[in-house]
């Protein structure tokens, strides 16, 4: 019997791939804001999310942009093309909360896709989730302006923690948003003006039912 920590990847994977990754994936924990993986870093594997939460994000000079969240049972299709091809990474992924994962090795990847169709099954299946997240990004900055964004993105916040009660700073939002810490305290404070929000000193309490917003 597989042990409780790969429950979330069950659903996903037959007894013969979950011993393969048991006995030869790499097991890591993430502390809260450390990083799994750098620009221009040697991608090692594909990360396999048991616990937590991570963050994709693409960095520039100037400012980043937030591309999607790693929750637990899913993986990075970034960190696919980098081993399959054996580039640089493109992105950072970031632990936004404590998180357990296993990496399946570079090396074995093109093994394991050929011998068990559950894992290619997988990918793909990622691959189209992920092409689906990047779409909706790119919507959100050409389509929105940034107050809808930042609603949007606070809408998020409240699906991916099952909470109205968000421990976020400004100026993390402005970060994940691409903006300054300025425009952002700004925007929420407006937001809370017309009572769509609360906002304390250390968190941004949704007021207002999630069907209401835009």
């Amino acid at each position: 019997m597989e042990p409780d920590y790969l429950k979330p990847l069950r659903s996903h994977f037959g007894k013969d791939l979950l011993s393969a990754i048991e006995e030869e994936g790499i097991f890591v924990e993430l502390q809260k804001g450390e990083r799994l993986l750098s620009p221009g870093a040697i991608v090692p594997g594909i990360p396999l999310i048991l616990t937590g939460r991570i963050k994709v994000m693409r960095e520039g000079r100037d400012k980043d942009m937030l591309l999607y969240y790693l929750q637990e049972g899913e993986s990075c299709i970034m960190s696919l093309a980098g081993c399959m091809h054996q580039k640089a990474s493109q992105v950072a992924a970031i632990a936004e909360v404590d998180s357990t994962l296993y990496i399946l090795p570079a090396h074995l990847l093109r093994t394991w896709m050929s011998k068990f169709h559950t894992l290619t099954h997988f990918l793909m299946d990622l691959y189209e989730k992920r092409y689906l997240d990047l779409l909706d990004t790119i919507d959100q900055f050409v389509f929105f302006n940034l107050e809808d964004r930042l609603i949007h993105y606070l809408n998020q916040q409240v699906a991916l923690t099952h909470s109205s009660q968000l421990e976020l700073t400004h100026q993390e939002i402005a970060r994940d948003l691409g903006t300054s810490r300025e425009v952002i305290s700004r925007l929420l404070k407006k937001l809370q003006a017309i009572g769509m929000i609360d906002l304390s000193h250390k968190s941004i309490t949704l007021v207002s039912p999630r069907n209401n917003w835009k």
